[in-house]
């Protein structure tokens, strides 16, 4: 791809499949200006964990919740599946320190809107993210089959970050989204809304 051609050390993951800016931004245009001015983050520690944020107030989340308590499926493969989530939260993966604020991106991702696989394609995304210079917020979204409930989740979480975007060291004009399967179709949804919030 020409992305590829153009910057072979910052490739994104295979499975990228979509996503959104809040300008009409080529990923190009964020990853240039930034890709030699800043150095790679250090994965998050047992004595570091990220901060979780809630994306909701507690009592204040619009639609519906899971029927089941939140929990893991289980699986063959090494990779957690979160379902049953009525909790949606955001987990912050700042950049390095800078001078000044650093682009972010909320990752979603994938699972066929029945769960969450939140390390494969939301953790593993962020720390790549941070290792170019960009904050990641990994979003947990409601699930099982709760695709307005999930849109409502990224839509509060794009306004969340804005909102404490000096707290968080982000820069709100340079903010976007990624999501992989699932996630993706999500990530389209907010980028181009059929009908107002």
């Amino acid at each position: 791809s020409p992305f590829a051609l153009a910057f072979p050390r910052l490739q994104p993951p295979r499975h990228a499949t979509a996503f959104h800016m809040k300008r009409p931004l080529l990923l190009l245009c964020l990853l240039a200006p930034i890709a030699s001015a800043q150095t790679p983050a250090a994965p998050a520690t047992e004595k570091t964990p990220p901060a979780v944020v809630d994306v909701w107030p507690e009592g204040k989340m619009p639609g519906n919740g899971a029927k089941e308590p939140e929990k893991e499926r289980p699986s063959k493969d090494p990779y957690h599946r979160i379902t049953n989530v009525s909790r949606p939260t955001l987990t912050l993966f700042p950049a390095p320190k800078s001078d000044r604020p650093a682009p972010a991106m909320i990752v979603c991702p994938g699972g066929g809107y029945g769960y969450v696989v939140i390390d494969k394609e939301g953790t593993e995304i962020a720390r790549w993210l941070n290792s170019v210079g960009i904050t990641a917020l990994v979003l947990k979204y409601r699930n099982p089959n709760n695709r307005a409930g999930a849109l409502q989740d990224l839509q509060r979480s794009l306004s969340l970050a804005r909102v404490h975007a000096a707290e968080w060291q982000l820069d709100p004009a340079r903010l976007g989204v990624i999501g992989f399967s699932a996630g993706g179709n999500l990530a389209a949804k907010a980028s181009a809304p059929l009908e107002p919030r």
